[in-house]
């Protein structure tokens, strides 16, 4: 078992406490050798700070990503994000991974509005 302490000046939202116990849960982990060339870049970016990605996998039935994240700290945030990779579309989906409703794209991304302790899941199609 292990636990930490996280001492910080203002509120748990002010202090990153969802992103700072993620990292404590999950460390990095080492390997020897040279990243492979999926290792090498980000496989998603998003931002505010209180957007979360837990998951990236590849779709159920094999065509395109899906990515399931969350809003951590409670309030309405537009969330940005980025692929990087050009993208050919990315859809809000249902946990079954249907295509709900089509997210308009810009670069390598999308901008998404989530309601505070929403849980997002998308398709992604990529270029």
């Amino acid at each position: 078992m292990r636990y930490a302490i996280y001492p910080h000046h203002g509120d748990w939202r002010s202090a990153d406490t969802v992103g700072r116990a993620l990292r404590f849960e999950r460390p990095v982990l080492w390997t020897k050798g040279r990243p492979g060339a999926l290792l090498r870049r980000s496989l998603l970016t998003a931002s505010p700070a209180n957007v979360i990605v837990d998951t990236i996998k590849p779709a159920e039935d094999g065509d395109g990503w899906v990515v399931r994240l969350y809003e951590s700290a409670g309030i309405r945030t537009a969330a940005a994000l980025d692929f990087g990779v050009d993208i050919a579309s990315v859809w809000i989906s249902n946990t079954l991974e249907d295509r709900i409703e089509a997210l308009p794209t810009e670069d390598r991304g999308c901008r998404l509005a989530l309601r505070p302790f929403q849980i997002a899941t998308l398709r992604v199609f990529q270029a």
